[in-house]
């Protein structure tokens, strides 16, 4: 008898599964941050990582959407690049940008709440580094559900991360408006990762798809994991 092949919504399942299979929680820089006494150096490198991310985040996604073949995840990468971008439509349903909403802007207003210089901002939004480099080599290489699903992860963790370090920095003495950056993509990201998964589940038909898909959310789940608890590479984190 051939072994028995997960349904598309079970596969859906396994995948959340595997993006949440390390407690976030339990990471070090997380516990710091959510005690409230975590030292403002350590912020600042926290949010010198949140900006980097979110400044390089969306030419991965212009990047992605260039290459990818699915209409469903084109279309759901373009909707999650115009937010990014802070492009939205106006009363009369046209779009137009926004620069409140940029996504980038909240990561600096977060900066400069964490007492980083001008120069370092600059630094941060304009200096290439590799910040996505799972994400850059399946892009080179042209494989976008990869890359797709790996950003798919990054997100959800997002959301299952941000609660914890908005609690600690409130804690700390950040206002509301010092960390709507963070605030702001708990829900976002839940529902990008979420939507994003479903559309891995989608587009992974065949054995070896899957089984890609798996090792690129894995793959994103140890890297996230390994950034907030201390072993990982401090410049690579999501915006």
């Amino acid at each position: 008898m051939p072994p028995k092949v997960d349904t598309e919504k079970q596969f859906y399942q396994r995948l959340l599964t595997e993006a949440a299979q390390r407690p976030v929680s339990e990471a070090r820089l997380i516990q710091w941050v959510h005690s409230g006494h975590c030292p403002r150096r350590v912020l600042r490198g926290m949010a010198a990582s949140i900006l980097a991310g979110a400044a390089q985040f969306p030419p991965r996604l212009s990047a992605l959407y260039q290459i990818a073949t699915d209409p469903g995840v084109r279309l759901h990468i373009l909707s999650n690049l115009l937010e990014e971008c802070g492009i939205v439509p106006d009363a009369q349903h046209t779009l137009v940008a926004c620069p409140e909403q940029r996504h980038v802007n909240w990561a600096i207003t977060f900066a400069h709440a964490c007492g980083l210089t001008e120069g370092q901002i600059t630094a941060c939004v304009t200096r290439p580094s590799a910040v996505y480099p799972a994400v850059d080599q399946a892009i080179a290489a042209g494989d976008w559900q990869y890359a797709w699903a790996y950003l798919a992860c990054l997100e959800l963790n997002v959301s299952r991360s941000y609660p914890f370090l908005i609690a600690g920095l409130l804690k700390s003495g950040f206002t509301a408006a010092d960390i709507v950056f963070l605030s702001n993509h708990v829900t976002a990201d839940a529902e990008h990762g979420q939507a994003g998964m479903m559309l891995v589940a989608q587009v992974s038909t065949g054995e070896e798809a899957r089984a890609r898909a798996l090792q690129a959310v894995q793959s994103a789940a140890r890297h996230w994991w390994e950034l907030y608890q201390g072993t990982g590479d401090s410049r690579r984190t999501r915006g």
